[in-house]
């Protein structure tokens, strides 16, 4: 592949490639969603616990630690994944760099999303998820790596336009 015009580059990216960049951000983020599942199928079925041994200091570390990282996990994860294109030397190692962009990008956005999880996991065991109005901001990064995966969902037209951007019109 010899640079080609963003029109081509689209046209000759590989099925499969496509496909399975598609398919990682479609099972990270259906990962995290059926984990959530599992989070309100236990708030739903478990028996009000009496002593569960679970501080209410500790989900709320864990809940600061859960926002903070969903404030710092967007910046970082779009740097990150810019700074992975714009590193590409011609199309060829554009093309390579592309799926490593969307890995990096979404592992940033669900590492924080897990630990957002885990909060609620934790104030679910603690039988105190619907006590506290405060442990749903556990959600956002959730939300934000959701909102960022479909907003930036891998299509011809959007590789396009990112080679465009991140490579074509850069060098």
């Amino acid at each position: 592949m010899d640079n080609p015009s963003p029109a081509e580059f689209s046209t000759q990216f590989p099925d499969e490639q496509l496909r399975t960049i598609q398919i990682i951000c479609g099972a990270l983020n259906l990962g995290l969603i059926l984990f959530l599942g599992v989070i309100f199928t236990l708030s739903i079925l478990q028996e009000p616990i009496a002593d569960s041994g679970f501080n209410y200091d500790i989900i709320l570390i864990v809940t600061a630690i859960a926002v903070l990282g969903s404030i710092l996990a967007y910046p970082l994860s779009v740097t990150l994944f810019n700074n992975k294109l714009r590193s590409s030397t011609s199309a060829e190692s554009f093309q390579k760099n592309l799926m490593m962009a969307y890995i990096l990008r979404l592992a940033v956005l669900e590492g924080a999303a897990f630990v957002g999880l885990t909060a609620l996991l934790l104030a679910v065991l603690d039988s105190s998820l619907f006590d506290h109005l405060f442990y749903w901001v556990n959600l956002l990064p959730l939300f934000v790596m959701i909102l960022v995966t479909v907003t930036n969902f891998p299509t011809r037209d959007y590789i396009r336009q990112l080679y465009e951007v991140h490579f074509y019109y850069s060098k």
